[in-house]
């Protein structure tokens, strides 16, 4: 077993049921195994496996390392890539978190403005047409608009229609 790092591949280009003109193409590491080439990505995980004496593989190159070299750099690179992912879904926390803090001061201000629109959500619609909502959709909008569309954007139809039922009727 020999192992390449950075290697590059020249094999014919492979079409759904054909192949085409040669083509190059780059992985990080690869094992050279009898009449097998294994070829990996920089994190170690495997790409496939070409059969060096077919007929669509040209050629490879690399440069030949020690597998306790492969193994370091993969297990460095997998680290690496943790550390990544966990900074990642930090920043998704906190972006979650500042969106339900911005829905609840939305749900806060959606409410000052139900009274303030009250007169004219109450000749649009009537108790009836927000209960059979899904018959009445149209006047439903209607309330929604005079209310506004950021509030159902971010809270969602039936939760505006519902706090609109809540404080008038």
């Amino acid at each position: 077993m020999t192992y390449f790092s950075n290697v590059v591949v020249n094999k014919d280009r492979q079409y759904s049921q054909s192949y085409g003109a040669p083509e190059l193409v780059n992985y990080a590491y690869a094992i050279e195994e009898g009449d097998w080439l294994e070829l990996f990505d920089s994190l170690g995980y495997s790409d496939g496996k070409k059969k060096t004496t077919a007929k669509h593989f040209h050629s490879f190159t690399g440069k030949e390392i020690t597998k306790r070299t492969f193994q370091m750099r993969t297990k460095k690179a997998l680290k690496l890539r943790k550390l990544e992912n966990i900074k990642k879904e930090k920043e998704l926390t906190e972006k979650k978190e500042k969106y339900q803090n911005f829905c609840t001061e939305l749900l806060a201000t959606l409410e000052i403005r139900i009274t303030e629109v009250a007169e004219k959500i109450k000749k649009v619609v009537t108790i009836e047409d927000i209960n059979d909502y899904k018959k009445n959709n149209e006047i439903c909008n209607k309330a929604v608009g005079i209310v506004g569309y950021e509030f159902a954007k971010h809270l969602g139809w039936t939760n505006v229609l519902k706090t609109i039922k809540k404080q008038l009727f």
